[in-house]
């Protein structure tokens, strides 16, 4: 395993040295048998995420698996402490997601969810994972963001409306126009200030070419609870 001089021959060490097949793999991973295929032969790049996935599965280590840097296998702690959990993230459907105030209505605890390893929820958010019950999966109901984000990928989105202070210029936002319609990702930019007395405003488009933003106040926009939640992820497939 340690002759492997690429991502994809790395994969394809692992893969061999725990005697799993290629479907087993793109099973455990949600993919298809061909995508383990083409990052083993160096078609396509294996990801990071892909990398960070097995780690939390079989203790193959991430680092090793990208850069063929580091042990082959994950150290447990001196302290001989368990592996963080992974987390149990809901889906939230479009229709009545949130209430009126903008906080969305939780799923019903039975409801059903994905298991996303910690460790992957720790690269995306760097800074801290936000608590459980701020995340959620959104699926895509549109392809007003393609090629970002098409029809039919989920969206992991920490739920929670931004302020002035927080907002994140030029991100992709859970928007929602009105206080009973449905909520759309769209991306979110500000307008700059011409002088002193000029009210803020932003601006909220898509990215499928030929469609012109819509403009609004930040005060229509903050006092009219229509950011609903930061997007953070999108994959195309959680199979």
């Amino acid at each position: 395993m340690h002759d492997a001089q690429t991502p994809g021959a790395r994969l394809r060490a692992f893969r061999t040295d725990r005697s799993l097949s290629g479907q087993t793999l793109a099973e455990a991973l949600g993919c298809s048998k061909s995508t383990i295929s083409y990052w083993e032969s160096g078609r396509t790049i294996l990801p990071m995420t892909a990398c960070l996935a097995l780690e939390t599965a079989y203790g193959v280590s991430a680092q090793w698996l990208a850069s063929g840097e580091g042990p082959v296998w994950v150290v447990p702690t001196s302290h001989g402490k368990s592996r963080k959990t992974d987390i149990d993230i809901p889906f939230l459907s479009p229709e009545w997601a949130f209430d009126e105030d903008g906080l969305p209505v939780r799923p019903h605890p039975g409801a059903p969810a994905i298991r996303f390893p910690r460790v992957l929820l720790e690269e995306i958010w760097q800074d801290g994972v936000p608590a459980k019950n701020q995340l959620v999966l959104w699926r895509v109901q549109d392809d007003a963001m393609a090629p970002l984000v098409p029809k039919g990928s989920w969206a992991l989105i920490q739920v929670g409306e931004p302020t002035p202070g927080t907002l994140k210029d030029q991100a992709i936002y859970l928007f929602r126009p009105g206080p009973r319609e449905t909520p759309s990702l769209r991306r979110v930019a500000r307008v700059p200030s011409l002088g002193d007395g000029e009210l803020a405003y932003l601006m909220v488009g898509v990215d499928a070419p030929g469609q012109i933003p819509l403009r609004f106040s930040e005060s229509q926009i903050f006092d009219g609870h229509r950011l609903l939640g930061l997007v953070a992820w999108v994959g195309r497939s959680l199979r």
